[in-house]
């Protein structure tokens, strides 16, 4: 997996800035990392940088139908938030893998019974901040794990 060191050398390498073999100086990169940072945060701005397609799984827990995605908090699932979830489907105990249907705000809402135990069928992801959250139709009665296709934004470099 490329870092941002890996970046920052090879952008200080290619601008003649340091030789091939000759360590990058710390405060030289770090100055070169939150160049990188500014430039990466730009492009997401104007929609220069489109988000990572990204396909995660997560262990659903019997009778609950709704999980939050974040970092902040406790999020259920310690994943970042999705700017959009593509695509859904469950794995059973049998890894044999279901599709969910993506429903509107407006399809779960007039769900009669939330509280409905069973497998899911449908889901709605509410891309709240700082946590988004995914409701199913019915909360999982048996074990199984959910997989969850989305689109992240690109996240900037903490470190080098």
């Amino acid at each position: 997996m490329t870092t941002g060191n890996d970046l920052v050398t090879g952008a200080l390498r290619v601008i003649t800035t340091v030789t091939p073999g000759e360590p990058v100086d710390g405060t030289e990169a770090a100055n070169a990392l939150t160049v990188l940072n500014r430039m990466l945060k730009s492009w997401s701005a104007s929609s220069l940088m489109p988000p990572c397609r990204t396909l995660e799984s997560f262990p659903l827990v019997q009778g609950r139908a709704s999980y939050t995605f974040g970092q902040t908090g406790s999020p259920d699932f310690n994943s970042q938030r999705p700017d959009e979830v593509t695509f859904v489907f469950r794995r059973d105990i049998y890894n044999k893998d279901r599709p969910l249907t993506s429903w509107t705000k407006e399809q779960y809402d007039s769900l009669y019974d939330k509280n409905m135990q069973g497998l899911p069928e449908a889901y709605f992801y509410d891309p709240q901040f700082p946590n988004g959250v995914l409701y199913l139709n019915r909360a999982p009665n048996v074990p199984m794990t959910l997989f969850v296709e989305s689109l992240i934004s690109f996240k900037q470099f903490t470190n080098l």
